[in-house]
């Protein structure tokens, strides 16, 4: 009894546990135990790798389907998620029941604001219900960092995205946009002219 009741506690523990880190497998091994349990096989596996060193974190998927809204509302509800806070929003262009044009409004968030963008999204869209999917994943290193750039004589400061590889290389960067927008009207200059030139004294800074 006491060896049934610590393999399902291993295995319970394995299958919840939000913090098993992502590997990169070198070695897999299968073998059964002496021990026969008539529930389930008493089988185990163990795999042997490296700890990948890319970041990994946990966050839900809610979506629903919609096919009453217009793309204005559709858009107005989608700037208003995002005002909230979520990680990221999109809208899936579909077919839907009795072949009516549709639309697939995915939320991504952290796991801990499920229940709040579940309510935003079926209070800003009207929808009856929503799909939640808890998922894990993969994303690069990354660092928000402040950075001077020089605007016709002027100082300003912008927000940079910056990008690393595994080894710590920056791979790219990303200026805040808004940013850029409102450096552009306060300085009376064309928007591309003015993201070229902040983009390279962005790069001059990171690289030099």
């Amino acid at each position: 009894a006491l060896k049934y009741a610590l393999f399902l506690f291993g295995f319970l523990y394995l299958a919840l546990s939000r913090n098993f880190p992502g590997i990169k497998p070198d070695i897999i091994g299968i073998g059964a135990g002496s021990s026969d349990f008539k529930e389930i096989p008493n089988i185990l596996r163990i795999t042997l790798g490296q700890k990948s060193k890319l970041v990994t974190d946990e966050v839900a998927i809610i979506e629903t389907n919609i096919d009453d809204r217009t793309g204005e509302e559709l858009g107005y509800a989608m700037q208003k998620i995002i005002d909230y806070g979520a990680l990221d929003v999109s809208l899936i262009p579909t077919i839907g029941k009795k072949g009516r044009p549709s639309n697939v409004l995915k939320v991504i968030t952290n796991l801990s604001k499920t229940e709040f963008f579940s309510n935003i999204v079926m209070r800003e869209t009207g929808t009856l219900g929503v799909r939640v999917y808890p998922i894990s994943r993969f994303i690069q290193m990354r660092e928000n960092v402040k950075i001077n750039v020089r605007i016709n004589d002027d100082d300003e400061e912008i927000d940079v995205k910056v990008v690393k590889s595994e080894s710590g290389e920056i791979i790219q960067f990303k200026p805040e946009f808004d940013q850029i927008i409102k450096l552009s009207e306060k300085h009376k200059m064309n928007l591309i002219v003015l993201k070229d030139d902040i983009s390279k004294q962005i790069q001059k800074e990171l690289f030099n």
